[in-house]
């Protein structure tokens, strides 16, 4: 009897050890991959991961760390394979919001709102009070235009110490799409003091001081995005600033820059177009269209401006067939209506 007694100890005990080895096995595979993942190499990675559940780790923390790295890989159809894997096994809350917050971003990404907003509130549901749930949201309002539901998400934060350069950016900004260009000034002049560096707070403020016509505060604040990265698209701004300060010459000057750092830029070109045009230097005005028009043949602005000056230069066919093509191109656009209003006058018609 004490025999049979010490046989199933040491069975039991066999089973433990064995069950134990098994666990720490999983559990060196799955710190591998983690480690993997840290360093870059999402292949060995994705390998040990695999290895982790064969070995029998946690299938839901498995599943939620592959979600993560198949997205951050940018392979999104495999990313949301694996975290609705992840949310089919027990997940704690803490779990679960990363499950919640990755999906609702991807979805985000790929535009699917209404997809992206369901898993976003579901992080709400579990936490009220996420902060980065409610950023996420407010992203989304955002971009469906949907400004005073933005503003709302956003005031979840106002007392965010972690997000606070986000929440002043993004409301200055949704202030900006929203018209509301006073309020948009104090929350991106607020993000700028947090983050004196931040390209997007600086450009952001220089539209909203171009809209509010202050051209010369615009002006310095893209010369200041120019400081700090060379980009075409702030020595355009650069010259339409100058433009609107009658700053001919310094406005052309500008678009040499912008046209050293991205030479087949068609808008340089455009508004090259533009300043010699107002100018009344048809000749000069239009060879810049044209050269536009080389780059980006379905310019409507170019395309108006090159009818322009061929009519100034009285070239009534070419500038009939300039404004025809404006006006084909969008007739119901601004542009394309007074295209068609010169195409009338072109051939007489009342």
């Amino acid at each position: 009897m004490k025999k049979n007694i010490f046989f199933l100890i040491l069975m039991i005990n066999s089973l433990f050890l064995a069950g134990t080895a098994g666990a720490s096995v999983a559990g060196n595979y799955f710190k591998e991959a983690e480690q993997a993942a840290k360093n870059g190499d999402n292949q060995a990675a994705m390998q040990d991961y695999q290895e982790a559940l064969d070995a029998g780790y946690n299938k839901g923390k498995v599943a939620l760390a592959l979600g993560g790295l198949y997205a951050r890989s940018g392979d999104d159809a495999g990313a949301i394979k694996w975290l609705n894997t992840a949310q089919g096994e027990s997940l704690s809350n803490d779990d679960a919001l990363q499950a919640d917050l990755s999906l609702g971003k991807i979805y985000y990404r790929n535009r699917d709102f209404a997809k992206a907003m369901e898993y976003l509130k579901d992080c709400l549901a579990i936490r009220p009070k996420y902060e980065e749930a409610h950023l996420n949201l407010a992203l989304i309002y955002r971009d469906m235009k949907m400004y005073p539901e933005a503003s709302l998400q956003m005031d979840s934060l106002a007392r965010s110490k972690k997000l606070k350069f986000e929440y002043c950016l993004l409301k200055g900004q949704i202030y900006q799409d929203w018209g509301i260009y006073r309020k948009a000034g104090i929350y991106l002049g607020k993000a700028i003091i947090i983050n004196a560096m931040s390209l997007d707070a600086h450009q952001s403020l220089a539209e909203v001081y171009f809209q509010q016509n202050d051209y010369g505060k615009a002006l310095g604040e893209w010369k200041y995005v120019a400081s700090l990265q060379p980009q075409a698209l702030a020595y355009q701004k650069m010259a339409l600033c100058l433009y609107n300060l009658t700053e001919k010459e310094k406005a052309l000057a500008s678009l040499l820059e912008a046209i050293k750092l991205e030479p087949n830029d068609y808008m340089n070109y455009a508004l090259g177009g533009l300043i010699y045009s107002s100018g009344r230097d048809w000749e000069k005005a239009l060879a810049q269209f044209n050269r536009a028009l080389e780059i980006n043949p379905g310019s409507q602005f170019a395309l108006y401006g090159q009818g322009l000056c061929n009519l100034r230069l009285q070239k009534k066919l070419q500038a009939q067939i300039s404004f025809q093509k404006t006006a084909e191109l969008n007739n119901n656009s601004w542009m394309g209506s007074i295209a068609a209003r010169e195409l009338n006058n072109i051939n007489g018609v009342k």
